[in-house]
């Protein structure tokens, strides 16, 4: 089957750009799951040998900004994503996304994102103001009708080259078969 087409135009990345794998992450900041996927990638991408690039999508599971669902999930979990599309805003989604893994969240509202982000070294007043802004909703709204054309149900889902990964276990050896294709050594384990 051809490979899914993913508009990731204003998705943050991590690796570079011309990395063979590129992979596509659906994500929720207050998804366990993915606080286990999120410091697995944070390590396994420095030390790839530039095969692979990860661009972060928002799929917070929270019916407050994700139209599909009929409940939230994980309440609070649109602020937070609305956090990170600010973040990217000011260049720091990075330290960002590894502040607000890191960290236990029960329903968080502004005031804690905003502190989050303060600690990771952004710009608290600025993020505070950016969190309202109609561009952001705008921009996390078009991350999450991404994830609802694809037909995602569950966080962490993971495309690797416009294929569906079937299983989190199998990321290493499809990012190592995709490299290879382009003429990288194997990845040694």
């Amino acid at each position: 089957s051809a490979p899914t087409l993913i508009d990731v135009a204003n998705a943050p990345l991590r690796g570079p750009a011309t990395a063979p794998a590129k992979v596509v992450e659906f994500s929720d900041f207050m998804c366990p799951f993915c606080r286990n996927l999120a410091g697995a990638l944070s390590q396994f991408v420095p030390q790839a040998g530039g095969r692979v690039a990860v661009y972060f999508m928002n799929y917070p599971l929270d019916n407050a900004c994700n139209p599909k669902l009929p409940r939230a999930t994980h309440p609070g979990a649109c602020t937070v994503a609305l956090g990170s599309i600010c973040a990217h805003y000011q260049g720091k989604f990075d330290a960002y996304h590894d502040r607000v893994f890191s960290t236990e969240l029960r329903n968080p509202q502004a005031a804690d994102v905003v502190r989050l982000a303060g600690e990771a070294g952004l710009n608290a007043a600025a993020l505070e103001g950016c969190l309202d802004d109609p561009k952001t909703k705008a921009d996390l709204a078009a991350q999450i009708a991404e994830g609802n054309r694809l037909g995602i149900t569950a966080t962490p889902t993971l495309y690797i080259n416009g294929r569906k990964l079937p299983r989190i276990n199998d990321f290493v050896p499809v990012v190592d078969k995709e490299a290879r294709k382009k003429g990288f050594p194997p990845l040694t384990p």
